[in-house]
């Protein structure tokens, strides 16, 4: 989807915020001194090429990412991640992340740490798409994509008197972010998880609440937000064994962007709240 740039005389008020994905680049752009500026746009990659050839073409294909924007950010959506206590150092951390082997062996996987939520997440990525996107936008901070969900829900976590789980669902690919939160508001657990079947992701929300002690059949909550035609199938099947199943009550202060913010990844539009 191609998206007019024509607009922005002065990047230097405007921020960038992209998200890469296995099979696509979404991304959105907001003036820092206009509300309702919101606008944003995705570009598929060529599935014929290596993943890094297919996201430099890609990029490079829209000259007005390129500007210099005031701020750039760049999440990166990947399930190779592991948490660990904010408490625990980086080499520990590290050799956490190995144990986990969140890190192909066989790749140029590199481990990266990144602070959110309460917690230190450690995620993995190709050395060479790293060095890519810090060449191309030598400002941008660099995230996995789950670092701005934990930072928001685990402010929303401690409202309330009950456990919650908050499942994000994603389009394009078809995976399920799911973040467990106890009734004190601590973060429990967290994972990325691909699925195909509704069946299969209400199965891992329920195991998901099993595993952590978590009562969902009478008490705690399941809030779901991202793609709105999957919470509209998933929510009755939920229901039947989460009562307390809710539609996540979308970001009052992310409005202030436009329209288009409920167009956008939901990661995307939280950064500028998660600061």
């Amino acid at each position: 989807m191609p998206m007019d740039f024509s607009n922005i005389t002065n990047p230097r008020l405007w921020r960038l915020m992209l998200q890469v994905d296995p099979e696509n680049i979404r991304f959105a752009v907001s003036s820092t001194v206009e509300d309702a500026s919101l606008a944003q746009a995705s570009v598929c990659l060529d599935a014929s090429q290596a993943f890094g050839k297919a996201l430099e073409e890609a990029i490079y294909s829209i000259p007005g990412l390129l500007s210099d924007f005031g701020s750039v950010d760049i999440l990166v959506r990947t399930s190779a991640y592991t948490l660990v206590p904010p408490e625990v150092n980086a080499e520990t951390a590290t050799v956490c992340a190995e144990y986990a082997k969140i890190a192909d062996d066989d790749t140029d996987d590199i481990l990266l740490q990144e602070s959110a939520g309460g917690c230190t997440i450690v995620w993995a990525c190709s050395e060479a798409i790293i060095n890519f996107l810090r060449r191309t936008f030598p400002t941008a901070r660099i995230k996995p994509h789950i670092a701005p969900l934990l930072s928001y829900f685990g402010r929303q976590a401690s409202t309330g008197n009950c456990g919650k789980i908050y499942m994000h669902l994603c389009e394009q690919p078809r995976e399920a972010d799911i973040m467990a939160y106890g009734n004190d508001g601590k973060l429990l657990g967290a994972f990325t998880k691909p699925f195909e079947q509704d069946a299969d992701i209400c199965y891992a929300a329920i195991a998901t609440a099993k595993t952590f002690g978590m009562n969902v059949g009478s008490h705690d909550e399941i809030q779901l937000c991202g793609d709105s035609c999957r919470r509209g199938t998933l929510m009755p099947v939920l229901r039947r064994f989460a009562p307390r199943t809710v539609p996540l009550i979308f970001p009052s202060a992310a409005m202030r962007a436009g329209i288009e913010a409920f167009k956008a990844p939901f990661p995307l539009i939280l950064l500028p709240l998660c600061e």
